[in-house]
C-alpha cells in the first residue's frame, strides 16, 4: 500500500479455448473488443487522477508456452469424425486449441477503483501430433499415406510458429492502453468479465489468422486431385485419405 491507493492481486482466471479448427472455421468474427476508460469524476483531485491513472495504465506482462512437438505414431485408431470410416487409410490429430491464462490486480482509492491486466499467458501445442495409419496398407501405400499424413503435422507446425511470431509482434501493441477498465458500483466481477473478452478476443484474432492459412494447405492436400495423383502411383485410385483435427 501506498499513499491512499491499494492494489489488490486478483485470483487467475483461466479463459480456455478449445478451438475446433476445421469444423468452426468461419465461425468467429473479426471485430475486436474495445475498452476505454470512462471519465473520471470530476470531485476527483486531478493529482490523485493522475496516480490511479499511472497505476491502472500499467502494461501487462506478456509471455506463452508454444511448443512445436514432434508425432507420435498410435496403434489404436483414434475416435472421431473419421475414425470408423473403413475408407480411411491414415489419420492426424492435430490440436489446434490454446488457452489463456489472465491474471488481475484491482487499484483504488478513497473514491475510484479500477481494474487492469497484470500478466498474460497463451499456452498450445503441447499435445503431440498423432499419426494413425491403417494395418492394412502395403508397403507403397503405407510411405505414401505416412508422407500425407507427416505433411499435415507440417503445415500445424508452421501454424504455431507463425501463431508465436505473432502474439509476440503484435499483441503488445494490439493491446496499447486498453488493457485496464474502471470498477463501476464495485462490479469487479463484470469489470474482469470485460477485460477477460477483450483480450481473448485479441488473441484469437491472432490464431485465426495464423490457423486460416493451415487450413488452406491443408484443404489443397485434402482435394481429390491431390489423392488421384498420391494414389495413382500404387493403382488405388478410389482410395481416400483424411486428416482430422481438433
Amino acid at each position: 500500500m501506498t499513499g491512499l491507493f491499494r492494489s489488490i492481486p486478483l485470483l487467475i482466471a483461466i479463459a480456455g479455448m478449445a478451438v475446433h479448427a476445421k469444423a468452426q472455421v468461419g465461425v468467429f468474427q473479426d471485430v475486436l473488443g474495445r475498452i476505454t476508460g470512462e471519465a473520471v469524476p470530476a470531485a476527483v483531485s486531478p493529482g490523485a487522477r493522475k496516480r490511479l491513472l499511472d497505476l491502472c495504465r500499467h502494461p501487462a506482462e506478456l509471455s506463452h508456452d508454444i511448443r512445436t512437438l514432434d508425432p507420435v505414431h498410435v496403434v489404436g485408431r483414434p475416435e472421431g469424425v473419421f475414425g470408423d470410416d473403413p475408407l480411411v487409410d491414415g489419420i492426424a490429430v492435430l490440436e489446434y486449441g490454446y488457452s489463456i491464462e489472465l491474471a488481475f490486480t484491482a487499484h483504488d482509492d478513497a473514491t475510484l477503483s479500477c481494474l487492469r491486466l497484470d500478466g498474460l499467458h497463451v499456452i498450445s501445442g503441447d499435445a503431440a501430433p498423432e499419426i494413425w495409419l491403417s494395418p492394412h496398407l502395403d508397403r507403397c501405400e503405407h510411405g505414401l499415406t505416412l508422407a500425407h499424413e507427416l505433411q499435415h503435422v507440417i503445415h500445424y507446425q508452421d501454424h504455431l510458429r507463425r501463431f508465436r511470431g505473432l502474439l509476440d509482434r503484435e499483441l503488445d501493441e494490439r493491446l496499447g492502453g486498453r488493457s485496464w477498465t474502471w470498477v463501476q458500483h464495485g462490479d469487479v466481477d463484470g469489470a474482469e468479465a470485460r477485460l477477460t473478452e477483450h483480450v481473448s478476443d485479441m488473441v484469437d484474432a491472432l490464431n485465426r489468422r495464423s490457423r486460416r492459412h493451415a487450413m488452406m494447405l491443408d484443404e489443397e492436400l485434402d482435394s481429390p486431385e491431390s489423392y488421384r495423383t498420391l494414389f495413382a502411383r500404387c493403382r488405388k485410385l478410389e482410395r481416400s485419405q483424411w486428416s482430422v483435427v481438433r
